[in-house]
C-alpha cells in the first residue's frame, strides 16, 4: 500500500505519491525505490494498493497497449479478475477482496472541446467498480478539486483529516506570480501530508515522487525526493 494525492488546477494536474512497495508473498520485502508516478502514452498514472495488481496494471499502461481512455478500464478489470483467481498464500478471500477494494489509480489525458484543449484527470478504485455507470470509464476529478488514495492502515478519520488539510491548502493559480511558485507551494503541501503519513504508517516511505501534466507544456515526473529535503 502507499499514499497518492491528485490535484486538478484546470491548466495542470499534479500527482504525488510515496515510493514504498511492501510485499508479503512469496517473500516478505520492503522496497522504497519504486517509481509510483509513471508517464503513459495518454498522460500520467499513479496508484496505491495491492502490489502485484498495481505492478501488473502499471506495466501494461506504460506499454503500447493503451491508445484510448477505455483501454485503462479494460486493463484494470483484467488484472482484478486475474488477482481474484490467484492462490494467495496465507490470505483469506475476504482479505484479498478488501485489498482489491482499496486498490486504485489516478490518470490524466488530453481531450478537446471543439478546438480548445482540455486536460482530464480521473480515478478508478476497486471499491468504485460496482457503482460506476456501465458507460463510464472512471470517475472524473473535476478542476479545482483534490483526491486522496490513503494507506490501507489509515482510519476513516485520518483519511478525512488528510483530505481536509489538502483542501484547505488548495490555492488557485491566479493567486501566485508564477506557475513555478504555485507548483512549489502545492508540492510542499503534498510533501507535508506524505511526511506525516510516513511517520504513522509502515506502508508509507520517507521518499516521494511528483508528476505534473500541464496544458501546453511537457509532462514531467520527478526523481525520488527525500521527505526531509
Amino acid at each position: 500500500m502507499t499514499i497518492c494525492i491528485a490535484m486538478h488546477f484546470e491548466h495542470y494536474v499534479l500527482f504525488a505519491s510515496d515510493t514504498r512497495t511492501v510485499t508479503s508473498w512469496p517473500v516478505p520485502a520492503v522496497d522504497d525505490n519504486t517509481s509510483k508516478v509513471l508517464e503513459t502514452d495518454l498522460g500520467l498514472v499513479t496508484g496505491a494498493g495491492l502490489a502485484p495488481v498495481l505492478h501488473a496494471v502499471n506495466a501494461r499502461l506504460v506499454s503500447d497497449e493503451v491508445r484510448y481512455v477505455q483501454d485503462i478500464k479494460r486493463i484494470v478489470l483484467d488484472e482484478f479478475e486475474r488477482a481474484k483467481a490467484m492462490p494467495w498464500a496465507g490470505s483469506s478471500k475476504a482479505a484479498v477482496e478488501a485489498s482489491l477494494n482499496a486498490t486504485g489509480w489516478f490518470f490524466t489525458w488530453m481531450t478537446s472541446q471543439g478546438e480548445t484543449p482540455v486536460l482530464r484527470a480521473g480515478v478508478l478504485q476497486g471499491s468504485m467498480l460496482d457503482e460506476l455507470p456501465e458507460d463510464a470509464v472512471m470517475y472524473l476529478i473535476e478542476p479545482d478539486s483534490v483526491w486522496l488514495i490513503p494507506p490501507l492502515e489509515a482510519t476513516a478519520e485520518d483519511t478525512a483529516a488528510y483530505l481536509q488539510r489538502l483542501e484547505q491548502g488548495f490555492m488557485p493559480l491566479e493567486l501566485f506570480d508564477t506557475f513555478e511558485e504555485h507548483l512549489k507551494y502545492h508540492g510542499d503541501l503534498c510533501m507535508a501530508v506524505i511526511r506525516d503519513a510516513a511517520s504513522r504508517y509502515p506502508s508509507v516511505s520517507a521518499q516521494m515522487q511528483v508528476g505534473i501534466h500541464p496544458i501546453g507544456r511537457e509532462v514531467v515526473v520527478t526523481d525520488r525526493i527525500e521527505l526531509d529535503s
